[in-house]
């Protein structure tokens, strides 16, 4: 394992500016748009629905009934004293972006090879600063005066509306089933409390099932991830 910096220099801050979608010709894909803190430029990174809802998510404070990857990878995080320092934007190879994960163990910095998509969605879990190299930024950032950003501010909002559409249509099972178990586990509540066992024993199953579909429908949502960023 090396040990490495954590500042270099050659780095700009960066915040998540908008989540858009890819439009008609680019169904199912979105665009994760960082912008520079101290300046004008914003970098645009095609994004699939799985890694857009990832970030959305956290951005939001959505909190599922089980944890997706990326909470997971926060937890053991967590759990075993590592702390995310930030987040860099590496490299753009190919039409390809890269992106690199910067942990501290103890006295010690590790940098981990990952996808930006993955790396942001893990950042906004942990509260953790991203950067983008200044290489990077030149080679696909984008300027934008303080009167094209009011010209293209309609459009985003809209475009921002179409994920949380998307995401509801790709997860409507899902958001069905869960509103159904708060149901069911609000009626085992008051089951127990007035002693109807039976009627309890035939809720605790039916909770079981439904739990069980929302781990299914969550696994077929894993399933459509995609290699790579672009």
């Amino acid at each position: 394992k090396n040990k490495y910096h954590v500042n270099t220099g050659n780095e700009i801050k960066v915040q998540i500016t908008a989540i858009t979608s890819g439009g008609q010709s680019k169904l199912g894909t979105f665009a994760l748009v960082l912008g520079e803190e101290e300046g004008n430029r914003r970098l645009p990174i095609v994004i699939g629905m799985v890694e857009a809802q990832a970030i959305l998510y956290a951005l939001q404070g959505v909190k599922l009934n089980r944890p997706l990857t990326h909470d997971l990878i926060a937890n053991i995080f967590k759990e075993l004293g590592i702390k995310v320092e930030k987040v860099v934007i590496t490299e753009l190879k190919d039409n390809t972006f890269y992106a690199r994960l910067y942990l501290r163990l103890n006295d010690k910095i590790y940098s981990i090879d990952a996808r930006p998509s993955d790396s942001i969605a893990i950042a906004v879990r942990t509260e953790a600063p991203i950067f983008v190299s200044e290489k990077v930024m030149q080679q696909a950032g984008l300027n934008f005066t303080k009167e094209m950003e009011e010209e293209i501010m309609e459009a985003i909002q809209k475009t921002e509306g179409k994920l949380q559409e998307s995401m509801e249509e790709e997860n409507v099972k899902i958001v069905a089933y869960m509103n159904e178990l708060k149901k069911l586990e609000a009626e085992l509540k008051e089951a127990v409390a007035n002693e109807d066992f039976e009627l309890a024993a035939k809720l605790r199953d039916e909770i079981q099932e439904i739990k069980a579909e929302i781990e299914k429908e969550s696994s077929k949502g894993k399933a459509k991830d995609d290699d790579s960023d672009s």
